[in-house]
């Protein structure tokens, strides 16, 4: 099984469950490609208003997104290693 594959199967429990919503959090595994996108078409499919923690995943379709940008991180893990 692919890696594009291996989320489906989660979704598909998740569905199952009839949520009211759904809250991506970080995560390496999730953020990757086509992850963002198969997230997206899920949440549109099943009706679930989503939260994101990063704007990639908007993008992608999910409904939106909360908190600091991809660069904003790298710009202040940047600035922390200079100061130490």
């Amino acid at each position: 099984m692919g890696a594009a594959e291996e989320l489906l199967p989660e979704l598909a429990g998740i569905a199952k469950e009839r949520p009211d919503a759904l809250l991506v959090c970080r995560d390496v595994v999730l953020s990757s490609h086509p992850r963002p996108q198969q997230l997206a078409d899920f949440a549109i499919k099943a009706h679930l208003p989503t939260m994101h923690a990063f704007r990639f995943y908007v993008d992608a379709g999910g409904l939106m997104s909360y908190g600091a940008t991809q660069s904003e991180n790298y710009t202040s893990a940047a600035e922390r290693l200079q100061k130490s």
